[in-house]
Parts: C-alpha cells; sequence; structure tokens
C-alpha cells in the first residue's frame, strides 16, 4: 500500500470504521501487505505511474493499493479524508475482492496531434481526436455512429507508421457523416478488461448498431491504406459502404489518368449497387410470400433501401468528377 501524503486529516466523527475488522480480514485472506509512505511534493512524479494526479485529491494525499498479481489499482475516492477508518475500509475492500479498480485516464487531450491538412484551396482539414478512459464509452459506444479506434503507445515505433495510414483512411472516407476515427493512447490510459488490447498497434471497428460485434484488424495482414480500407467497409452497412467507397474513389485526385481510374472506380460502385437492387428486390418478393401467411411482416425496410439505392445509382449515372458539388448530393441522399 503506498500513501502519498501532504498532510492526514483529521478523524471523521460522522464515518467511523472497526479496524479490527480489517485485521481479522487480513488474517482470513492470509496475504501480506506492505506499507509505504511517501511525501507527495518529492514522490508526485511516483504517483502519476499509477495514473494519480495528487492535485485532484484532497490535500495532495492518496492511498492506493497496487496488486502485483493482477495488476490492478485501488484508490480511496478523491473527496475522502485519509483517516484510520477509511484506510481500514479500502482494506477490507480490497481483501474481500469489492474495491473498485482504478483506471488511469490522462486529461491531456493532445487532439491536434494527428492532422492531415490538406490544400490551402481546399479549406479541408482532417483531425483524429484522442480518447481517454473517461471519454471512451460515451465516444464509442455510441449506437448511431460506426467507430473506427487506434490503440496505439508512444513507445512504439511502428505506430507512427499506422498513423499515417489511419489518417489517409480517414480522409478518403471523410464524407461519411457516421463513421468516427479516433485514438487511443494504451500507455497513459486503461480500460476494462474487455476492452484491453494485447498488441499495439491494433486497430478496432465497432460498428453502429451492433456494438458486440466488434472487429480487430488481423495481425498477421500488413496494414496498408488498402487493407485497412477493405476492412472497414466490410464491417459497414450498406449505404454507409456504398458512401465511404465513394470518398475512396478519390484517391487517384492527383493522377495523371485521373479521369480514367476515377471511371473504373465508379462504375465498380454502379456494379455493387445494381447488384444490391437485384438482391432487395428478391428479398421483396419473398418477403411477399410471408407477407400472405404472417400479416406483421413489414416491407418498409426493403422499401427504404431501394429508394436509396435507386438515388444512389441515378447519382453515378450523372457523376464524372468527385468535387464538393458531387459529394454533397451523394450526401443528401444518405438519410433519404
Amino acid at each position: 500500500m503506498y500513501i502519498f501524503t501532504y498532510r492526514f486529516s483529521k478523524p471523521d466523527e460522522v464515518f467511523m470504521f472497526n479496524t479490527t475488522d480489517a485485521l481479522r480480514s487480513v488474517c482470513l485472506a492470509n496475504k501480506s501487505m506492505t506499507f509505504l509512505a511517501l511525501d507527495s511534493n518529492h514522490h508526485y512524479h511516483t504517483a502519476k505511474v499509477f495514473g494519480i494526479n495528487l492535485n485532484h485529491f484532497r490535500e495532495r494525499t492518496a492511498v492506493v493499493i497496487y496488486d502485483m498479481k493482477s495488476e490492478m489499482v485501488h484508490t480511496l475516492p478523491k473527496s475522502s479524508h485519509v483517516t484510520k477508518d477509511t484506510m481500514a475500509k479500502l482494506l477490507i475492500d480490497f481483501l474481500e475482492n469489492r474495491a473498485k479498480r482504478h483506471l488511469r485516464s490522462t486529461a491531456d487531450l493532445d487532439i491536434n496531434f494527428h492532422l492531415y491538412q490538406g490544400k490551402e484551396k481546399s479549406k479541408e482539414t482532417i483531425y483524429i481526436e484522442t480518447l481517454n478512459s473517461e471519454t471512451f464509452n460515451d465516444a464509442v459506444f455510441n449506437n448511431t455512429d460506426n467507430v473506427v479506434v487506434y490503440f496505439y503507445t508512444p513507445f512504439c515505433a511502428y505506430c507512427q507508421v499506422v498513423a499515417h495510414v489511419l489518417l489517409k483512411v480517414a480522409r478518403l472516407m471523410r464524407n461519411v457523416k457516421d463513421l468516427k476515427f479516433f485514438r487511443f493512447n494504451a500507455s497513459d490510459n486503461d480500460l476494462r478488461w474487455h476492452l484491453t488490447v494485447q498488441t499495439y498497434p491494433s486497430i478496432i471497428i465497432f460498428p453502429a448498431k451492433k456494438k458486440a460485434e466488434s472487429y480487430v484488424f488481423p495481425y498477421n495482414t500488413e496494414l496498408t491504406s488498402n487493407n485497412l480500407s477493405q476492412f472497414i467497409l466490410s464491417n459497414l452497412l450498406l449505404e454507409t459502404r456504398l458512401q465511404a467507397m465513394v470518398g475512396l474513389c478519390s484517391v487517384w485526385d492527383s493522377s495523371e489518368d485521373y479521369n480514367k481510374q476515377l471511371h473504373y472506380c465508379l462504375r465498380d460502385i454502379k456494379l455493387d449497387c445494381d447488384a444490391n437492387i437485384s438482391k432487395s428486390l428478391q428479398s421483396y418478393r419473398r418477403a411477399l410470400i410471408y407477407r400472405e401467411r404472417n400479416k406483421n411482416v413489414t416491407l418498409t425496410p426493403i422499401f427504404n433501401r431501394l429508394r436509396y439505392l435507386k438515388a444512389f445509382s441515378l447519382i453515378l449515372d450523372v457523376t464524372h468528377k468527385l468535387n464538393a458539388k458531387s459529394m454533397q448530393k451523394f450526401s443528401e441522399i444518405y438519410n433519404f
């Protein structure tokens, strides 16, 4: 147990805890514990290793239990006074497996560190926001967004290479409104065990409306912009996937044979769109048969998809260049 102290609080008369229970729990658990008291003014950097910012604790005093076996950290609440009774309660909660795990989290969101600056005339700036332990759940488990999270550490040299690949893909798919890209510094932030990755860099996509079905970019596949794009596309719904595919066609915007490459790219999307129209019509016919047996079968989702695919196909027919105006047309029918 580490005690980072500037000064101890006076005993709280309202909260009294029987310290004998703590001694009894230690005996029953048959565990030994080492107590270390450190001056918080001189050893604040040690507290930072555990993700403890002493400036956020009452009187710059914190009590930390580090379990070496499970590599877990437990602390007193920031607003608690450090007294004999509160320390005894924390000790009992730890020995009886009731103490909550402390998750490291940094408040230094270097949002603009990961930046793609476009051409001056295009007014195009792409940045990937940095998440921490406190903001992760709200950003990732938003049920309406497809979220791609890039897990990295500053000590990973290859992570810097992958960062540029991620920025390139994020720029190409910037026209997809419900596709978000984030990064997460795993060396300074902790997540619950089921969200913790073991290898860096790691990229995980959390699909909209299917957050429990997250997918990890295969570690045995080379992390290139092409492979990453295919991975993301394969985990998107049809409507979102078509929007992203159009954005990927702009990869040839600086190519000498831009018109030729764009023609082939849009043609492939057109073929994919027409194939999905055929599949949707087949689903519609099957649904009509099922509806004769069960009146509760609804055709609305199929109608909406067919209407979207038709509008998307018509725009593809008249699109010969990808500029702000043409991209706006695709965006307008996205929530059609």
